[in-house]
């Protein structure tokens, strides 16, 4: 094949690629829920925290605070928050989730309006 050929089927190829794209759309799961992550031994959330978190779920998201080791009476992690604690390196932290899918995890912002940038 003459080089003129490889390049116009790469071409045609990546052309596709990108209408497919277009047509499909590729787009990030939308969060379902917010979960801070933190060690209560050593600290609690500001009140900024729990503001952002309050407008945040007057917005329809699930909000949580959680301590990294919580459990349940038998022991196990909630099945509802597992994906965020097993994300949550850095504490406190930021999980956004989309049912059990992570969106994002990162260490708490420190303002009102970090909180609420992280998440939209």
């Amino acid at each position: 094949m003459l080089p003129r050929e490889i390049m116009r089927k790469l071409l045609n190829t990546l052309v596709v690629v990108a209408l497919l794209i277009a047509v499909l759309g590729v787009s990030t799961p939308s969060p379902d829920m917010v979960v801070v992550v933190y060690e209560s031994s050593e600290s609690v959330p500001e009140p900024y925290v729990t503001g952002a978190l309050k407008v945040l779920s007057s917005e329809g998201l699930q909000t949580r605070v959680l301590d990294k080791d919580v459990t349940t009476g038998e022991g196990e992690v909630p099945i509802q928050v597992e994906a965020a604690l097993s994300t949550a390196t850095n504490l406190p932290s930021l999980v956004v989730l989309s049912g059990n899918t992570v969106v994002s995890s990162q260490p708490l912002p420190s303002t009102f309006d970090g909180i609420l940038e992280a998440v939209r």
